[in-house]
Protein backbone atom coordinates (compact mmCIF):
# COMPACT_ATOMS: atom_id res chain seq x y z
CA UNK A 1 0.00 0.00 0.00
CA UNK A 2 2.36 2.64 1.21
CA UNK A 3 4.72 1.39 -1.88
CA UNK A 4 2.16 1.97 -4.32
CA UNK A 5 1.46 5.50 -2.83
CA UNK A 6 5.09 6.36 -2.82
CA UNK A 7 4.57 5.63 -6.98
CA UNK A 8 1.59 7.77 -6.98
CA UNK A 9 3.35 10.47 -5.22
CA UNK A 10 5.99 10.13 -7.88
CA UNK A 11 4.03 10.17 -10.80
CA UNK A 12 4.19 13.84 -12.66
CA UNK A 13 0.76 13.26 -13.36
CA UNK A 14 0.19 13.43 -10.10
CA UNK A 15 2.21 16.28 -9.06
CA UNK A 16 0.80 18.54 -11.74
CA UNK A 17 -3.23 17.50 -10.74
CA UNK A 18 -2.09 18.37 -7.33
CA UNK A 19 -0.69 21.54 -8.48
CA UNK A 20 -4.14 22.50 -9.70
CA UNK A 21 -6.07 21.51 -7.87
CA UNK A 22 -4.10 24.11 -4.68
CA UNK A 23 -4.40 26.83 -7.58
CA UNK A 24 -8.08 26.01 -7.86
CA UNK A 25 -8.20 26.14 -4.03
CA UNK A 26 -6.61 29.42 -3.86
CA UNK A 27 -8.74 31.07 -6.41
CA UNK A 28 -12.18 29.55 -4.76
CA UNK A 29 -10.95 31.31 -1.20
CA UNK A 30 -9.38 34.21 -3.00
CA UNK A 31 -12.51 34.59 -4.88
CA UNK A 32 -14.97 33.91 -1.49
CA UNK A 33 -12.69 36.43 0.01
CA UNK A 34 -13.40 38.95 -2.31
CA UNK A 35 -17.11 38.54 -2.32
CA UNK A 36 -16.91 38.12 1.62
CA UNK A 37 -15.89 41.63 1.76
CA UNK A 38 -17.66 42.90 -1.23
CA UNK A 39 -21.23 41.88 0.62
CA UNK A 40 -19.56 43.69 3.68
CA UNK A 41 -19.04 46.73 2.15
CA UNK A 42 -22.43 46.85 -0.23
CA UNK A 43 -24.34 46.24 3.08
CA UNK A 44 -22.33 48.54 4.82
CA UNK A 45 -23.01 51.40 2.47
CA UNK A 46 -26.60 50.65 1.86
CA UNK A 47 -26.89 50.27 5.95
CA UNK A 48 -25.28 53.97 6.39
CA UNK A 49 -27.35 56.00 3.72
CA UNK A 50 -30.20 54.74 5.90
CA UNK A 51 -28.71 55.81 8.99
CA UNK A 52 -27.63 59.15 7.63
CA UNK A 53 -31.31 59.97 6.63
CA UNK A 54 -32.63 59.03 9.42
CA UNK A 55 -30.13 61.39 11.60
CA UNK A 56 -30.85 64.40 9.50
CA UNK A 57 -35.00 64.18 10.02
CA UNK A 58 -34.20 63.29 14.30
CA UNK A 59 -32.00 66.78 13.93
CA UNK A 60 -34.70 68.19 11.97
CA UNK A 61 -37.67 67.63 14.53
CA UNK A 62 -35.14 68.35 17.99
CA UNK A 63 -34.67 72.06 15.84
CA UNK A 64 -38.51 72.11 15.33
CA UNK A 65 -40.45 70.78 18.00
CA UNK A 66 -37.39 70.57 20.88
CA UNK A 67 -36.68 67.12 22.72
CA UNK A 68 -40.21 66.45 23.50
CA UNK A 69 -41.08 66.25 19.64
CA UNK A 70 -37.73 64.19 19.00
CA UNK A 71 -38.84 61.89 21.58
CA UNK A 72 -42.21 60.97 20.11
CA UNK A 73 -40.97 60.55 16.41
CA UNK A 74 -38.24 58.58 18.56
CA UNK A 75 -40.92 56.43 19.82
CA UNK A 76 -42.81 56.06 16.65
CA UNK A 77 -39.87 55.18 15.04
CA UNK A 78 -39.32 52.03 17.44
CA UNK A 79 -42.46 50.75 16.94
CA UNK A 80 -42.01 49.92 13.64
CA UNK A 81 -39.91 46.30 13.45
CA UNK A 82 -37.25 47.58 11.93
CA UNK A 83 -33.88 46.73 12.23
CA UNK A 84 -32.92 50.65 12.88
CA UNK A 85 -32.16 52.15 16.40
CA UNK A 86 -32.37 55.21 18.10
CA UNK A 87 -31.04 57.20 21.25
CA UNK A 88 -31.47 60.80 22.21
CA UNK A 89 -29.35 62.12 25.42
CA UNK A 90 -29.55 65.13 26.53
CA UNK A 91 -27.76 65.82 29.78
CA UNK A 92 -30.23 66.30 32.63
CA UNK A 93 -32.74 64.03 31.00
CA UNK A 94 -33.21 60.29 30.96
CA UNK A 95 -32.16 58.49 27.69
CA UNK A 96 -34.78 58.10 24.76
CA UNK A 97 -35.16 55.27 22.46
CA UNK A 98 -33.91 51.55 22.57
CA UNK A 99 -30.39 51.94 22.87
CA UNK A 100 -28.91 51.51 26.00
CA UNK A 101 -25.56 53.06 25.15
CA UNK A 102 -23.48 54.34 22.46
CA UNK A 103 -20.00 56.19 22.24
CA UNK A 104 -19.50 59.97 23.47
CA UNK A 105 -17.22 60.50 20.55
CA UNK A 106 -19.15 61.76 17.66
CA UNK A 107 -18.71 59.98 13.81
CA UNK A 108 -19.08 56.05 13.03
CA UNK A 109 -18.84 53.28 14.54
CA UNK A 110 -19.22 49.15 14.33
CA UNK A 111 -19.94 47.97 17.50
CA UNK A 112 -20.93 44.58 19.41
CA UNK A 113 -23.63 45.48 22.16
CA UNK A 114 -26.49 44.31 23.86
CA UNK A 115 -29.87 45.53 22.83
CA UNK A 116 -32.29 47.11 25.70
CA UNK A 117 -35.57 47.61 25.27
CA UNK A 118 -37.55 47.85 21.74
CA UNK A 119 -40.99 50.26 22.32
CA UNK A 120 -40.69 49.00 26.16
CA UNK A 121 -40.79 45.13 25.61
CA UNK A 122 -37.56 43.30 26.12
CA UNK A 123 -35.72 41.83 22.64
CA UNK A 124 -34.97 38.89 24.61
CA UNK A 125 -34.28 37.35 27.60
CA UNK A 126 -31.08 36.78 26.68
CA UNK A 127 -28.20 39.06 26.66
CA UNK A 128 -27.78 38.26 22.54
CA UNK A 129 -24.83 40.37 21.07
CA UNK A 130 -25.42 42.31 18.06
CA UNK A 131 -23.51 43.85 15.08
CA UNK A 132 -24.65 47.38 15.12
CA UNK A 133 -23.26 50.64 12.80
CA UNK A 134 -23.87 53.57 14.64
CA UNK A 135 -23.60 57.19 13.87
CA UNK A 136 -23.26 59.66 16.72
CA UNK A 137 -23.92 62.96 16.48
CA UNK A 138 -23.63 65.55 18.99
CA UNK A 139 -25.67 68.92 18.71
CA UNK A 140 -23.65 71.94 20.23
CA UNK A 141 -26.08 73.75 23.04
CA UNK A 142 -27.27 77.12 22.59
CA UNK A 143 -26.17 78.37 25.89
CA UNK A 144 -23.31 76.69 26.33
CA UNK A 145 -22.24 73.25 28.25
CA UNK A 146 -22.74 69.71 27.28
CA UNK A 147 -24.51 69.42 23.73
CA UNK A 148 -27.31 66.67 23.16
CA UNK A 149 -26.12 63.48 21.64
CA UNK A 150 -28.05 61.88 18.70
CA UNK A 151 -27.17 58.20 17.66
CA UNK A 152 -28.69 55.95 15.27
CA UNK A 153 -27.26 52.59 14.35
CA UNK A 154 -28.86 49.86 12.14
CA UNK A 155 -28.25 46.25 13.72
CA UNK A 156 -26.24 43.88 10.78
CA UNK A 157 -27.02 40.97 12.95
CA UNK A 158 -29.59 39.36 10.22
CA UNK A 159 -26.80 39.86 6.97
CA UNK A 160 -24.05 38.72 9.53
CA UNK A 161 -25.73 35.64 9.99
CA UNK A 162 -26.49 35.00 6.71
CA UNK A 163 -22.72 35.94 5.50
CA UNK A 164 -21.35 33.52 8.54
CA UNK A 165 -23.75 30.79 7.47
CA UNK A 166 -22.75 30.98 4.11
CA UNK A 167 -19.02 30.75 5.04
CA UNK A 168 -19.68 27.57 7.21
CA UNK A 169 -21.39 26.11 4.42
CA UNK A 170 -18.95 26.58 1.89
CA UNK A 171 -16.29 25.05 3.93
CA UNK A 172 -17.35 21.58 4.18
CA UNK A 173 -18.34 22.39 0.35
CA UNK A 174 -14.95 22.93 -0.62
CA UNK A 175 -13.42 20.45 1.98
CA UNK A 176 -15.75 17.88 0.16
CA UNK A 177 -14.57 19.39 -3.23
CA UNK A 178 -10.97 18.90 -2.75
CA UNK A 179 -11.75 15.63 -1.13
CA UNK A 180 -13.08 14.53 -4.59
CA UNK A 181 -10.38 16.13 -6.43
CA UNK A 182 -7.55 14.14 -4.37
CA UNK A 183 -9.83 10.57 -5.27
CA UNK A 184 -9.70 11.60 -8.61
CA UNK A 185 -6.01 12.44 -8.60
CA UNK A 186 -4.97 8.91 -7.14
CA UNK A 187 -7.55 6.92 -9.48
CA UNK A 188 -6.96 9.05 -12.71
CA UNK A 189 -3.50 8.66 -11.58
CA UNK A 190 -3.03 5.09 -11.19
CA UNK A 191 -4.79 4.51 -14.44
CA UNK A 192 -1.92 6.52 -16.41
CA UNK A 193 0.88 5.31 -13.55
CA UNK A 194 -0.02 1.93 -14.61
CA UNK A 195 -0.13 2.67 -18.60
CA UNK A 196 3.54 3.98 -18.65
CA UNK A 197 4.67 1.16 -16.41
CA UNK A 198 3.51 -0.85 -19.18
CA UNK A 199 5.46 0.96 -21.76
CA UNK A 200 8.13 0.97 -19.41
CA UNK A 201 8.20 -2.95 -19.25
CA UNK A 202 7.87 -3.04 -23.28
CA UNK A 203 11.33 -0.40 -23.29
CA UNK A 204 13.26 -1.91 -20.88
CA UNK A 205 12.78 -5.66 -23.05
CA UNK A 206 13.76 -3.56 -25.87
CA UNK A 207 16.65 -2.76 -24.17
CA UNK A 208 17.53 -6.09 -23.32
CA UNK A 209 17.01 -7.14 -27.07
CA UNK A 210 13.81 -8.41 -26.85
CA UNK A 211 11.87 -6.78 -29.50
CA UNK A 212 8.43 -8.89 -29.53
CA UNK A 213 7.42 -7.38 -26.51
CA UNK A 214 4.49 -4.93 -27.29
CA UNK A 215 2.73 -2.44 -25.06
CA UNK A 216 -1.10 -3.20 -24.81
CA UNK A 217 -3.49 -0.84 -27.07
CA UNK A 218 -6.89 0.59 -25.91
CA UNK A 219 -9.37 0.31 -28.44
CA UNK A 220 -9.49 3.85 -29.43
CA UNK A 221 -6.38 6.89 -28.03
CA UNK A 222 -8.00 8.59 -25.38
CA UNK A 223 -4.93 11.10 -24.43
CA UNK A 224 -1.41 11.39 -24.75
CA UNK A 225 -0.42 8.42 -22.99
CA UNK A 226 -2.08 6.01 -25.35
CA UNK A 227 -0.86 7.67 -28.31
CA UNK A 228 2.43 7.21 -26.80
CA UNK A 229 2.27 3.56 -26.13
CA UNK A 230 0.78 3.46 -30.30
CA UNK A 231 3.52 5.23 -31.23
CA UNK A 232 6.19 3.14 -28.97
CA UNK A 233 4.53 -0.08 -30.58
CA UNK A 234 5.23 1.72 -34.29
CA UNK A 235 8.88 2.43 -33.47
CA UNK A 236 9.07 -1.28 -32.18
CA UNK A 237 7.22 -2.88 -35.48
CA UNK A 238 9.46 -0.93 -37.64
CA UNK A 239 12.53 -2.05 -35.46
CA UNK A 240 11.25 -5.24 -35.89
CA UNK A 241 11.45 -5.07 -39.58
CA UNK A 242 14.87 -3.62 -39.80
CA UNK A 243 16.34 -6.20 -38.07
CA UNK A 244 14.97 -9.10 -40.20
CA UNK A 245 15.92 -7.08 -42.84
CA UNK A 246 19.78 -6.78 -41.59
CA UNK A 247 19.44 -10.72 -40.64
CA UNK A 248 17.58 -10.93 -44.54
CA UNK A 249 20.28 -8.80 -45.98
CA UNK A 250 23.30 -10.39 -43.94
CA UNK A 251 22.20 -13.86 -45.38
CA UNK A 252 22.00 -12.58 -48.85
CA UNK A 253 25.09 -11.07 -48.67
CA UNK A 254 26.59 -14.35 -47.44
CA UNK A 255 24.90 -15.98 -49.99
CA UNK A 256 26.27 -13.87 -52.77
CA UNK A 257 29.43 -13.29 -52.09
CA UNK A 258 29.95 -17.27 -51.49
CA UNK A 259 30.13 -17.56 -55.25
CA UNK A 260 32.79 -15.09 -56.05
CA UNK A 261 34.84 -15.59 -52.93
CA UNK A 262 34.97 -19.52 -53.58
CA UNK A 263 35.88 -18.81 -57.46
CA UNK A 264 38.45 -16.83 -56.01
CA UNK A 265 39.75 -19.44 -54.20
CA UNK A 266 39.43 -22.56 -57.11
CA UNK A 267 41.41 -20.21 -59.47
CA UNK A 268 44.33 -19.16 -56.52
CA UNK A 269 44.66 -22.91 -56.17
CA UNK A 270 44.84 -24.24 -59.87
CA UNK A 271 47.53 -21.22 -60.56
CA UNK A 272 49.43 -22.66 -57.41
CA UNK A 273 49.64 -26.05 -58.89
CA UNK A 274 49.16 -25.17 -62.76
CA UNK A 275 51.63 -26.93 -64.90
CA UNK A 276 52.52 -24.47 -67.50
CA UNK A 277 52.62 -20.27 -67.52
CA UNK A 278 49.38 -20.30 -69.98
CA UNK A 279 46.85 -21.92 -67.15
CA UNK A 280 48.53 -20.12 -64.50
CA UNK A 281 47.69 -16.87 -66.29
CA UNK A 282 44.00 -17.76 -66.95
CA UNK A 283 43.19 -19.12 -63.24
CA UNK A 284 44.75 -15.65 -61.67
CA UNK A 285 42.43 -14.00 -64.26
CA UNK A 286 39.44 -15.98 -62.63
CA UNK A 287 40.83 -15.07 -59.89
CA UNK A 288 41.01 -11.41 -60.89
CA UNK A 289 37.25 -11.72 -61.88
CA UNK A 290 35.82 -13.00 -58.97
CA UNK A 291 37.47 -10.17 -57.07
CA UNK A 292 35.64 -8.13 -59.24
CA UNK A 293 32.48 -9.25 -58.77
CA UNK A 294 32.93 -9.06 -54.87
CA UNK A 295 33.98 -5.39 -55.20
CA UNK A 296 31.27 -4.53 -57.64
CA UNK A 297 28.75 -5.77 -54.96
CA UNK A 298 30.16 -3.60 -51.94
CA UNK A 299 30.02 -1.01 -54.41
CA UNK A 300 26.45 -1.15 -54.57
CA UNK A 301 25.71 -1.44 -51.23
CA UNK A 302 27.54 1.42 -50.40
CA UNK A 303 25.68 3.29 -52.90
CA UNK A 304 22.49 1.76 -51.85
CA UNK A 305 23.16 3.10 -48.20
CA UNK A 306 24.38 6.36 -49.60
CA UNK A 307 21.08 6.70 -51.35
CA UNK A 308 18.73 5.65 -48.33
CA UNK A 309 20.53 7.95 -46.11
CA UNK A 310 19.33 10.96 -47.76
CA UNK A 311 22.49 13.01 -47.77
CA UNK A 312 22.54 13.12 -51.63
CA UNK A 313 19.09 15.31 -51.76
CA UNK A 314 21.28 18.74 -51.06
CA UNK A 315 23.13 18.24 -54.66
CA UNK A 316 19.46 18.26 -56.39
CA UNK A 317 18.98 20.27 -59.16
CA UNK A 318 16.49 20.52 -62.19
CA UNK A 319 16.80 17.44 -64.49
CA UNK A 320 16.06 17.66 -67.91
CA UNK A 321 14.51 13.94 -67.80
CA UNK A 322 14.49 14.28 -71.99
CA UNK A 323 17.93 14.30 -71.90
CA UNK A 324 18.51 11.49 -69.18
CA UNK A 325 16.76 8.96 -71.42
CA UNK A 326 18.22 9.69 -75.03
CA UNK A 327 21.49 8.74 -72.55
CA UNK A 328 20.44 5.37 -71.59
CA UNK A 329 18.56 4.48 -74.86
CA UNK A 330 22.07 5.56 -76.54
CA UNK A 331 23.86 3.49 -74.30
CA UNK A 332 21.91 -0.01 -74.32
CA UNK A 333 20.69 0.36 -77.92
CA UNK A 334 23.68 -1.33 -79.56
CA UNK A 335 23.68 -4.22 -76.88
CA UNK A 336 20.42 -4.75 -77.00
CA UNK A 337 20.18 -5.28 -80.91
CA UNK A 338 23.08 -7.28 -80.82
CA UNK A 339 21.79 -9.91 -78.68
CA UNK A 340 18.74 -9.67 -80.92
CA UNK A 341 16.53 -8.14 -79.29
CA UNK A 342 14.99 -4.43 -80.26
CA UNK A 343 14.13 -1.46 -78.36
CA UNK A 344 11.32 0.74 -78.48
CA UNK A 345 11.39 4.28 -77.05
CA UNK A 346 7.69 6.26 -76.52
CA UNK A 347 7.72 9.98 -75.30
CA UNK A 348 4.63 12.09 -75.49
CA UNK A 349 5.51 14.83 -73.32
CA UNK A 350 6.82 15.19 -69.85
CA UNK A 351 8.24 17.48 -67.12
CA UNK A 352 11.75 18.36 -65.64
CA UNK A 353 12.35 17.32 -62.36
CA UNK A 354 14.30 18.39 -59.28
CA UNK A 355 16.77 15.35 -58.30
CA UNK A 356 20.87 14.11 -59.47
CA UNK A 357 21.13 13.07 -62.65
CA UNK A 358 23.44 10.50 -62.33
CA UNK A 359 21.09 8.74 -60.21
CA UNK A 360 18.16 8.86 -62.22
CA UNK A 361 20.36 8.17 -65.02
CA UNK A 362 21.44 4.93 -62.77
CA UNK A 363 17.94 4.25 -61.99
CA UNK A 364 16.58 4.14 -65.25
CA UNK A 365 19.53 1.97 -66.55
CA UNK A 366 18.53 -0.61 -64.21
CA UNK A 367 14.87 -1.10 -65.63
CA UNK A 368 16.27 -1.58 -69.10
CA UNK A 369 19.18 -3.97 -68.00
CA UNK A 370 17.11 -5.94 -65.65
CA UNK A 371 15.07 -6.20 -69.03
CA UNK A 372 17.85 -7.17 -71.32
CA UNK A 373 19.05 -9.75 -68.42
CA UNK A 374 15.34 -11.54 -68.12
CA UNK A 375 14.22 -11.33 -71.40
CA UNK A 376 14.26 -14.04 -74.07
CA UNK A 377 15.81 -13.65 -77.80
CA UNK A 378 13.77 -11.82 -79.87
CA UNK A 379 12.11 -10.01 -77.27
CA UNK A 380 10.95 -6.74 -77.16
CA UNK A 381 11.87 -4.22 -75.03
CA UNK A 382 9.63 -1.11 -74.76
CA UNK A 383 10.67 2.30 -72.84
CA UNK A 384 7.58 4.68 -72.60
CA UNK A 385 7.33 7.86 -71.04
CA UNK A 386 4.50 10.47 -70.45
CA UNK A 387 3.05 12.82 -68.29
CA UNK A 388 0.36 12.19 -66.12
CA UNK A 389 -0.19 15.18 -63.60
CA UNK A 390 1.30 15.06 -61.03
CA UNK A 391 3.55 12.33 -62.34
CA UNK A 392 6.31 11.30 -64.91
CA UNK A 393 5.88 8.48 -65.76
CA UNK A 394 8.78 6.06 -66.82
CA UNK A 395 7.73 2.20 -67.88
CA UNK A 396 10.35 -0.04 -68.97
CA UNK A 397 8.22 -3.33 -70.52
CA UNK A 398 9.25 -6.53 -72.19
CA UNK A 399 7.73 -9.46 -73.09
CA UNK A 400 9.74 -12.27 -71.24
CA UNK A 401 8.61 -14.24 -68.61
CA UNK A 402 7.70 -12.00 -66.01
CA UNK A 403 6.99 -12.50 -62.47
CA UNK A 404 4.73 -14.00 -60.10
CA UNK A 405 2.58 -11.39 -58.37
CA UNK A 406 3.36 -13.23 -55.28
CA UNK A 407 7.26 -12.63 -55.77
CA UNK A 408 6.74 -8.55 -56.76
CA UNK A 409 7.75 -7.35 -53.20
CA UNK A 410 10.53 -9.85 -53.36
CA UNK A 411 12.57 -8.58 -55.93
CA UNK A 412 12.21 -5.13 -54.94
CA UNK A 413 13.96 -5.77 -51.64
CA UNK A 414 18.03 -6.00 -51.75
CA UNK A 415 19.26 -9.17 -52.97
CA UNK A 416 15.79 -10.03 -53.92
CA UNK A 417 16.52 -11.89 -56.75
CA UNK A 418 14.47 -15.19 -57.35
CA UNK A 419 15.68 -18.48 -57.78
CA UNK A 420 15.29 -18.83 -61.48
CA UNK A 421 17.66 -15.46 -61.94
CA UNK A 422 20.61 -16.48 -59.50
CA UNK A 423 22.30 -18.33 -62.60
CA UNK A 424 22.48 -14.74 -64.12
CA UNK A 425 25.14 -12.14 -63.77
CA UNK A 426 23.91 -9.65 -61.07
CA UNK A 427 23.88 -8.59 -57.59
CA UNK A 428 20.55 -8.38 -57.39
CA UNK A 429 20.43 -4.70 -56.01
CA UNK A 430 19.31 -3.35 -59.25
CA UNK A 431 15.59 -2.68 -58.52
CA UNK A 432 16.28 -2.32 -54.94
CA UNK A 433 18.75 0.67 -56.23
CA UNK A 434 15.55 2.15 -58.10
CA UNK A 435 13.52 1.97 -56.10
CA UNK A 436 15.67 3.98 -53.08
CA UNK A 437 16.04 6.66 -55.89
CA UNK A 438 12.55 6.86 -56.84
CA UNK A 439 12.16 7.21 -53.13
CA UNK A 440 14.24 10.21 -52.32
CA UNK A 441 12.93 11.63 -55.47
CA UNK A 442 9.41 11.27 -53.57
CA UNK A 443 8.61 9.22 -56.29
CA UNK A 444 8.04 5.22 -56.51
CA UNK A 445 7.97 2.32 -58.36
CA UNK A 446 5.32 -0.51 -59.07
CA UNK A 447 5.70 -3.62 -60.95
CA UNK A 448 2.66 -4.82 -63.13
CA UNK A 449 2.58 -8.63 -64.33
CA UNK A 450 1.72 -8.69 -67.71
CA UNK A 451 0.94 -11.49 -70.10
CA UNK A 452 3.24 -12.28 -71.57
CA UNK A 453 5.91 -10.02 -69.84
CA UNK A 454 6.68 -7.51 -67.07
CA UNK A 455 6.50 -3.77 -66.70
CA UNK A 456 8.67 -2.30 -64.28
CA UNK A 457 7.43 1.62 -63.73
CA UNK A 458 9.20 4.35 -62.11
CA UNK A 459 7.23 7.52 -61.12
CA UNK A 460 8.61 10.93 -60.45
CA UNK A 461 6.75 14.10 -59.31
CA UNK A 462 7.20 16.92 -61.93
CA UNK A 463 7.90 20.21 -62.25
CA UNK A 464 4.44 21.55 -64.25
CA UNK A 465 4.63 24.06 -67.31
CA UNK A 466 8.09 22.72 -68.19
CA UNK A 467 7.64 20.23 -70.86
CA UNK A 468 9.78 18.17 -73.15
CA UNK A 469 9.38 17.36 -76.73
CA UNK A 470 9.32 13.73 -77.71
CA UNK A 471 12.92 11.95 -78.28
Amino acid sequence: MWRWLAEIRRSAVFRISLINIVLLVLAFASAFTAAWLSTRNSVEQAARDRIIIETDALLAELNDEGVRGAAAAVAWRSRRQGSLHYLIDKPGQPPIGDLVSAPRQAGWHRLRMRHGLHAGIPVSNREDTHVVLLQVVIRDCRYGGEGTRIAVGEDLTATEAVREALFDAMLPIGGSALALGVLLIVAGSNRTLRRMNDIMRVVRAAETGDFTARIRAAKAPRDDVDSLGVAVNGMLDRIDVLMATVERVSAEIAHDLRTPLTQVRHAVQAARNAADDGRRTAALEAAEEGVARALRLFDEMLKLAEIDSGQMRADFVSVDLGVVLSRVIDAYRAEIEASGRSLGFECDQSCQVRGNADLLTQAIANLVENALKHSRDGAVIQVKASYSHPWIVIAVEDDGPGVDPADVARILRPFGRLDSARSTPGTGLGLAITKSVAALHGGRVRVVHRAPGLAVILELPCQPAMHLSGV
